[in-house]
C-alpha cells in the first residue's frame, strides 16, 4: 500500500507539473474525469513513459503529439464598422478579421509545434455583435463530420479561459458534450505584424469602442435624420434616394446599418409621433 501511495503522490506531482509545461507552450488539457492506472514491472517510473503514450497526456514535448487535426475560428460582426460578412476562405477571413488572423496563426503555430496536420480550417462569423448564438452549431456540425472522416481533434482558442473574455457558450457546451476529440488552447499573446498582439486587449479596447458607440446612438440619428430632413424639403427627393445619400455620406443607423427606404421611413414617423 505504501508503494501505491508513493506512486499517486508522483503522480499528482507530474500532472501538476505537466499542466504547468502545457500552459508554457500554449495549450490547456482539460481532464473530465481522472483514471486510476496500474503498471505491471514497467522500469523505473517515470523514466520509462517519458516520451510515451500515458504520461503524454500531461507532458507534452515538442512533437508529442501528432495526427490529423481542423482549426476552427469563430468572431463576433462590428457593424458600426461596417464588418458584417467573412469571406469563406480562411486566409481571406484572416484579412478581414484580425480576431481571426490571431486564431489562424495560434492554431497553425501550435499544430506545426506538435506536429499536427491541419486537414481544414474553418472561419465562422456569429449573427449578433454581442453574444454567440445556436447558429454556431450548424458549422460544428459541419466540422464534427469531416473531423470523423480525416480522424481528426478539433483545435480552437480557448478565450474564455483568460478570464471569461470573449465566452461562447453555445461552443463550449458543444466542445464539452465531446462529439468529438479536442484541444483548447490557451490565448497567449504572439507577434503578428511585428508586434506583440493580446487578445485581451483587444477585446477590451473593442468593449470600450462599442460603448461609446452606444452612448452616441442619439446623436448619429439625430444627425441623420436632420441631412434627411435637408434632401426632403430642399430638393423634395424620394425616401429611397435620401437613404442612398445618407449611406454615401457615412451617416448610419442607430446601429450602424446602412438606411433603407423602409427604416428611414419608421425612423421618421418615430420621430414625429414624438413630436405631438
Amino acid at each position: 500500500m505504501k508503494f501505491l501511495s508513493d506512486q499517486f503522490a508522483r503522480l499528482a506531482h507530474d500532472v501538476d507539473d505537466g499542466r504547468q509545461q502545457c500552459r508554457r507552450v500554449g495549450l490547456r488539457i482539460r481532464l473530465d474525469h481522472v483514471a486510476l492506472l496500474c503498471f505491471d514491472d514497467a522500469g523505473p517510473y517515470p523514466d520509462a513513459f517519458e516520451n510515451r503514450g500515458v504520461l503524454g497526456i500531461f507532458r507534452i514535448g515538442r512533437g508529442a503529439m501528432t495526427g490529423n487535426a481542423v482549426g476552427f475560428y469563430w468572431t463576433l460582426p462590428v457593424p458600426r464598422a461596417g464588418f458584417v460578412q467573412l469571406p469563406q476562405n480562411v486566409d481571406e477571413a484572416a484579412k478581414a478579421s484580425k480576431t481571426i488572423r490571431y486564431q489562424r496563426d495560434l492554431t497553425r503555430r501550435v499544430a506545426e509545434e506538435h506536429r499536427f496536420q491541419l486537414v481544414h480550417e474553418e472561419a465562422f462569423l456569429e449573427i449578433g455583435p454581442d453574444r454567440g448564438s445556436r447558429t454556431v452549431l450548424a458549422a460544428l456540425e459541419k466540422i464534427r463530420a469531416i473531423c470523423e472522416r480525416e480522424k481528426a481533434r478539433l483545435l480552437y482558442v480557448d478565450f474564455a479561459d483568460a478570464h471569461m473574455w470573449r465566452a461562447h457558450y453555445r461552443l463550449h457546451d458543444w466542445l464539452k458534450a465531446g462529439p468529438v476529440e479536442t484541444l483548447g488552447i490557451a490565448p497567449d499573446t504572439i507577434s503578428m505584424d511585428g508586434k506583440p498582439f493580446d487578445p485581451v486587449a483587444h477585446f477590451r479596447a473593442w468593449r470600450e469602442a462599442d460603448a461609446a458607440w452606444s452612448d452616441g446612438k442619439e446623436e448619429r440619428v439625430g444627425k441623420a435624420l436632420a441631412r434627411a430632413d435637408e434632401l426632403r424639403q430642399g430638393q423634395k427627393l424620394s425616401a429611397a434616394r435620401i437613404a442612398q445619400i445618407l449611406n454615401q455620406e457615412g451617416l448610419p443607423t442607430a446601429t450602424g446599418k446602412r438606411w433603407t427606404e423602409d427604416s428611414l421611413r419608421k425612423q421618421i414617423k418615430a420621430r414625429e409621433k414624438l413630436l405631438l
